[in-house]
């Protein structure tokens, strides 16, 4: 070998040693991309298959309960949600059963600005039978107890909104401290915006009770509010949401019309005695689903 060849064969092992440094160097200077060499988590045949599978199960599930919705309409029906809204208490006072009087007066403020037109339980149960036509968007206001800040706090305010109510009254509890007086329910039950309803006498749970008591219960104090009253009463609301069939029997055989719970769901024709309400609380009612 020439000395001239000899000494670009050097000058070719020093730049072939520089360029191997160079790689060597960005090797160790960047983190790997590789999951394997940095630990992370390796997407598997399994995992992907596991992820279908709950997603197949997901779908199945939702293809199952609207299978049972459609056998249940086809059973009960014709059936429709009409938001049936529960109160007990409009108060400033805390706890479960209270909504505050300036939050109930922005919730029917609600219900008149999105269209909704207050109904009574007697016309959906006769517009799911019959065929009757309800406003586009139906709702039912109802309380349940009978309480005296409904006439201080709420009367004023469903007056003013031209809305329909039902107040479900416990009829042995009338003039309690708590509670409306014969006067003060007297003066409701004639506006025409507003229909009493039975709470029985002294809100005992039906289904812990004998036939005869729950029927004393039922048609008792149904019979005593029609008589004070001057009104016809045929809706019911169940103490503490709890029935059973001899419960509805009795309500069947002494001319209701209907009988409203405390779960929620549809309003069928054929269940005029399990009508599903809505529990408000302190919220806007969007929050319900309205």
């Amino acid at each position: 070998m020439k000395p001239y060849q000899k000494i670009l064969f050097f000058l070719f092992l020093i730049s072939l040693g520089l360029v191997i440094g160079i790689l060597v160097r960005s090797k160790n200077s960047y983190p790997s991309t590789n999951p394997i060499e940095t630990g992370q988590p390796v997407a598997t045949q399994s995992a992907f298959s596991t992820a279908v599978e709950e997603a197949q199960k997901k779908e199945e599930e939702k293809q199952r309960q609207q299978e049972e919705t459609k056998k249940f309409i086809a059973t009960y029906g014709p059936c429709r949600f009409v938001p049936v809204l529960m109160y007990h208490h409009v108060a400033n006072k805390s706890g479960s059963l209270y909504v505050r009087p300036d939050i109930f007066a922005s919730q029917m403020n609600y219900l008149n600005q999105k269209g909704y037109t207050s109904v009574t339980l007697s016309d959906v149960m006769e517009s799911l039978i019959s065929g009757k036509p309800l406003p586009a968007k139906p709702v039912i206001i109802t309380f349940d107890d009978g309480y005296k800040d409904i006439y201080q706090n709420a009367y004023g305010v469903l007056n003013f909104n031209n809305q329909k109510a039902t107040l479900f009254i416990i009829t042995q509890l009338l003039g309690g401290s708590d509670y409306l007086n014969w006067e003060e329910l007297r003066e409701m039950a004639g506006n025409p915006l507003i229909t009493v309803g039975d709470h029985t006498l002294s809100h005992r749970s039906l289904t812990l009770i004998t036939a005869a008591e729950v029927k004393n219960e039922i048609v008792s104090a149904k019979s005593i509010l029609e008589a004070n009253l001057g009104v016809t009463v045929n809706t019911f609301a169940y103490p503490y949401g709890t029935f059973n069939g001899e419960a509805e029997q009795i309500l069947s055989q002494s001319g209701f019309a209907a009988a409203v719970t405390t779960h929620y769901g549809l309003t069928c024709a054929k269940l005029p005695f399990e009508i599903p309400r809505v529990r408000v609380g302190n919220s806007q009612l969007s929050a319900y689903g309205l």
